[in-house]
């Protein structure tokens, strides 16, 4: 028997470029949902904490203070995150592979600042403007109810800091990485 000849002679399934795009269109919706989700939710926040300080009229000018740095906290990370939506439409099966895979790695790259150092400027502020705020209410508690106060908030925030953030950091890479290694891997397959 000739393997050789058996072997060449056996179809080679070609790149699946359907299911790729299909998986670069759902990623896109995806993201595209997730920033319109978190424009809403940071806008309504901000106009939530903005209604708390006019209503209750705080007397203190560090809870002023703890919300407006919680306000510019979201605002910050709406303006950088918003400057995703170009790089999210770019996303698509109508440009060329090589124009493509620097959008995909260009997406990668805006989203790993983002993740590392936007969230961080975004939790420090947001950290601290709670902090001022909770100063005038926490003052008029007894000192063990203060501190209590005190803990939990910050014991939240750690968590979020620690766990929940990495965690989902690290499902937002793997998501891109897959993307990208598949395109690699049918732009090699056909090239």
């Amino acid at each position: 028997m000739d393997f050789n000849n058996i072997w060449k002679a056996q179809a080679v399934p070609g790149p699946d470029l359907k299911a790729l795009y299909d998986k670069i269109k759902s990623y896109k919706a995806k993201r595209l949902r997730r920033l319109i989700f978190t424009n809403i939710c940071l806008i309504l926040t901000s106009a939530f904490i903005a209604s708390i300080g006019f209503w209750t009229q705080p007397e203190r000018l560090t809870t002023w203070a703890g919300i407006l740095l919680a306000i510019l906290a979201m605002v910050l990370f709406l303006m950088v995150y918003n400057r995703m939506i170009p790089l999210y439409r770019s996303l698509d099966d109508h440009s060329d592979s090589r124009r493509f895979m620097e959008n995909l790695v260009a997406v990668k790259q805006k989203e790993a600042f983002l993740q590392r150092h936007m969230m961080n400027l975004y939790f420090i502020l947001l950290s601290a403007g709670i902090a001022l705020y909770m100063i005038e209410y926490v003052s008029r508690m007894e000192l063990k109810w203060g501190i209590v106060v005190y803990l939990v908030t910050f014991l939240w925030i750690g968590l979020n800091w620690w766990v929940i953030r990495p965690r989902q950091i690290r499902k937002e890479q793997e998501k891109i990485n897959t993307i990208i290694e598949h395109f690699q891997k049918v732009q090699g397959q056909l090239g």
